[in-house]
């Protein structure tokens, strides 16, 4: 079981404990009972989530929120989808880091042939991908789980902002990754040209 796994199981079973505790077992029906354990046994639908108006600025992907849905389940939707944009990126960051291994090397080389030229482009190239990955930690950094208590509209109006900053993370380093190679693949042609 992976640590994003364990914080949402945790997540919903603190918000069940705090839902329940929050009302006495005798006012509470026995048909209500059932329905919210049913809002966990529900696996989430992929029509759930539907594609973004990049045009208008908005997130990739955004959370379509069924009205009927109990904010519990409102709740676990929003924040396993922004576990689950950090969890498709996480693992570029290997990329990244081999990267800046690389731009590092190239740069120390170029500072030795005294190619001061190539040495500053170098350092711009690799000053994108060390904002890229500092990006990544900075968000990971300040991502606080929203606690059971907090007011539902509270956590997802947080939970939409940290879906927008996981995505600008996101982008900034497939960017990174993506820029940072063609440059040194570039840089490699031209050198093996002359």
């Amino acid at each position: 079981m992976n640590v994003r796994t364990l914080l949402l199981a945790s997540l919903i079973l603190s918000l069940a404990i705090a839902c329940t505790n929050s009302q006495k077992p005798q006012d509470k029906p026995e048909e209500e009972k059932d329905e919210f354990m049913e809002a966990f046994d529900n696996k989430y639908q992929p029509e759930s989530i539907e594609k973004g108006d990049k045009a208008a600025g908005e997130a990739d992907y955004k959370v379509v929120m069924n009205a009927e849905e109990d904010p519990v389940t409102q709740r676990a939707k929003l924040y396993d989808l922004v576990m689950n944009t950090h969890d498709e990126v996480m693992p570029r960051m290997t990329e990244i880091t081999k990267l800046r291994r690389t731009l590092a090397q190239a740069i120390r080389a170029a500072k030795n042939e005294e190619n001061q030229e190539l040495e500053e482009k170098l350092k711009k190239e690799f000053d994108k991908v060390e904002s890229a990955n500092k990006g990544m930690w900075d968000w990971m950094h300040s991502f606080k789980h929203p606690a059971p208590q907090d007011p539902q509209d509270e956590v997802m109006k947080y939970l939409e902002e940290e879906m927008k900053k996981v995505n600008k993370v996101k982008s900034d380093i497939e960017t990174a990754i993506t820029d940072g190679n063609k440059f040194i693949d570039d840089l490699r042609n031209n050198s093996t040209a002359k």
